[in-house]
């Protein structure tokens, strides 16, 4: 599945990097996500509830942030696994 999309913020581009870099700001834009918490620099555990066909359920997982540039750009990927099996995820954020 591929999901796209835009949004404009009517914000300083550095006060948006620091709202995408907080785990509860995190956590808010990441679709179903329940609970975050960063482990370790840049890495976060968390639990995502998701409804899509047969994988609907509870996922515990992780979410990484790399190759970061401040403040424009960074990629995130999701990993995570349930009693329905698992989800993967990347998404590629761009602020200008």
């Amino acid at each position: 599945m591929k999901v796209n999309g835009s949004h404009t913020l009517k914000a300083p581009i550095d006060k948006v990097w620091e709202f995408l870099m907080d785990p509860d700001s995190i956590a808010k834009v990441l679709p179903g996500c329940k609970a975050l918490a960063e482990t370790r620099p840049d890495i976060f555990e968390g639990t995502l509830e998701i409804g899509i066909a047969a994988v609907k359920g509870s996922y515990s997982g992780s979410v990484q942030l790399l190759d970061k540039e401040r403040p424009t750009s960074y990629r995130m990927i999701i990993d995570g696994n349930g009693k329905r099996g698992f989800v993967k995820g990347e998404a590629s954020i761009g602020l200008a």
